[in-house]
Order: C-alpha cells, then sequence, then structure tokens
C-alpha cells in the first residue's frame, strides 16, 4: 500500500469496522493499488491495533469482491479486469435503464431543478478540470435518479456495485475527454427527463452506460498486471 491511512482518525471503539473503512477507503480510491498485497502485521502498526479486527476486516473486503484472500499465502488487493468491469456494468445497465424510465413518469419540476443544480456544478468542475469534484457529482447524479425512483432495496444493491467500480472510476476521470463525454451523457439523460420520455430517458442511459464500460475498460487494460509487486499463488 502507498502512504497508506494518511490522517487516520481516532479510533472507535469497534476496531474491526474502524479497519475494514480504513482499508477500504484505501483500496477505492487506489492508495492500495490492485494485485498488491495487504500485510496484516504491517497494518496492524500502522493502525496501532491488533492482528484480529485486521482479519476480520480482510474477510469482510473478501466478501464485497475488493480482496483476495489465499490460505497460507496472504490476502491481496483484487485486480481490475475488463470481464469484470463488463459483468458489473451490464447489471447496472439492466437495473439503472428501468429506473430511469419509472422517473421519466413520476419526475417533479423540483427534482428536475435539483438534476439541473447537479448538472450546472458538474459543468463548472469540468470546466475546472476539478477530476474530485467531477468524481462527486458524477456519483451523485446516478444515486440522485435511484433515490427518486424510490426503491429502497435498489438504493442499496446500486450503492454495492458503485463500490465494486470505485476504482475504475477514480481511473477514467483521470482523462480530460473522459470527463467531458460522461457530462455529455449525463445531460442527455437529463434533458430527455424534462421531455418526461421515459423510453428515450431510458435508452440514453443504457447509451451512456455502454459509453462508460467502454472508456473503464480503456483505462483498466493497459494496467495489465503493473501494479503487482508480489507474486500470487
Amino acid at each position: 500500500m502507498s502512504e497508506p491511512l494518511a490522517g487516520k482518525p481516532e479510533k472507535p471503539a469497534a476496531l474491526t469496522d474502524w479497519a475494514y473503512a480504513m482499508i477500504k477507503e484505501d483500496i477505492l480510491n487506489l492508495r492500495a493499488q490492485p494485485g498488491s498485497q495487504l500485510h496484516i502485521e504491517k497494518l496492524s502498526k500502522q493502525m496501532e491495533i491488533s492482528r484480529t479486527p485486521i482479519r476480520e476486516a480482510l474477510l469482510r473486503l473478501q466478501n464485497d469482491g475488493l480482496v483476495q484472500v489465499f490460505p497460507r499465502v496472504g490476502a491481496f488487493v483484487a485486480d481490475l479486469t475488463p470481464q469484470d468491469l463488463h459483468e458489473l456494468l451490464e447489471v447496472r445497465e439492466w437495473l439503472e435503464s428501468n429506473a430511469t424510465k419509472k422517473v421519466a413518469s413520476i419526475i417533479t419540476e423540483s427534482d428536475l431543478s435539483a438534476l439541473d443544480e447537479l448538472m450546472a456544478n458538474t459543468e463548472l468542475a469540468v470546466k475546472n478540470n476539478d477530476q474530485t469534484q467531477f468524481l462527486e457529482f458524477e456519483e451523485a447524479f446516478h444515486n440522485m435518479i435511484i433515490r427518486l425512483c424510490g426503491n429502497k432495496r435498489l438504493l442499496g444493491v446500486m450503492e454495492s456495485l458503485y463500490s465494486l467500480i470505485r476504482r475504475e472510476r477514480v481511473l477514467s476521470v483521470r482523462s480530460p475527454e473522459n470527463i467531458k463525454w460522461s457530462l455529455i451523457e449525463h445531460q442527455r439523460v437529463v434533458a430527455a427527463l424534462h421531455e418526461r420520455n421515459a423510453e428515450r430517458a431510458s435508452a440514453m442511459m443504457v447509451e451512456h452506460i455502454r459509453a462508460a464500460r467502454a472508456r473503464l475498460c480503456s483505462c483498466i487494460e493497459p494496467q495489465g498486471n503493473a501494479a503487482k509487486k508480489e507474486n500470487k499463488p
């Protein structure tokens, strides 16, 4: 892990939860590189806690799909693979296109104003080449569509999917061209929602997610196994 756990907050009573949150944050923001080993002893010293909550946190991250644990070998940050990304974005396409179709039929003027404000903030982030803010607004856009759909269970499912592709999104926004096209695609979805055209809104969301999948794959394919610092079984 490169400069991990920087600025870690005061440790809470639930050490496993704290360790889980801290390690996950490093993984999602690529401070812990795909394929790199997560040394329990090293993490224990860095976080100033025993090895037990570290082990438990790594097992939880394995269940999330962010860590691979190999008995008698160790724990490794899960790789980024085009196949995994394709499958995750395929699920997103199915779910978000239908959510967008539903939203088009129930969206209010107040909701549209909120989306317009978000788009304005996103445009400003693009103009300023602020990758961090753009990523925040990009995620907020998709979260807003799901929230407006009104299905709490769907929101939970989507949040787990967003976590699994967070690393690819971090890579993607390093490209100004990727950011520009993502904004344009979001604007097309919002325009269709303003028209309350359910079929077009759904189609624009499908177009956006498919284009995003192609951009994300192009970001991770050159990575190959370059990030791997240690041998894995």
